[in-house]
């Protein structure tokens, strides 16, 4: 994820990442959403600025292939929903890739 802030973005926000099923429930609902707080603050004379944030999913089990969706928000408002397309790959006897 690419953020771009700007001088009126400047204090203390809590960030909101919670990916859910397409009931809206929470994929992990012990440890999501992901809730970190950063503060942005801005050099003077600058228009804006971007942070690239990286997250590593590693472990992550979806329960069956569908359709899900990932949360982001700030400060208690989401600010986009992105879809993302689970699908479950299996390799044939050929060393094919095939789509289950």
């Amino acid at each position: 994820m690419r953020f771009c802030f700007t001088p009126e973005d400047a204090g203390r926000h809590k960030l909101s990442i919670n990916i859910i099923n397409e009931d809206g429930e929470s994929l992990d609902p012990n440890n999501m959403p992901i809730e970190p707080e950063f503060e942005v603050a801005l050099p003077k004379n600058v228009p804006f600025l971007t942070r690239n944030i990286v997250m590593n999913l590693q472990g992550l089990r979806f329960p069956e292939s569908g359709i899900y969706s990932i949360d982001i928000g700030c400060d208690g408002e989401i600010l986009v929903r992105l879809p993302l397309r689970i699908v479950q790959v299996t390799q044939g006897p050929n060393g094919e890739t095939q789509m289950a």
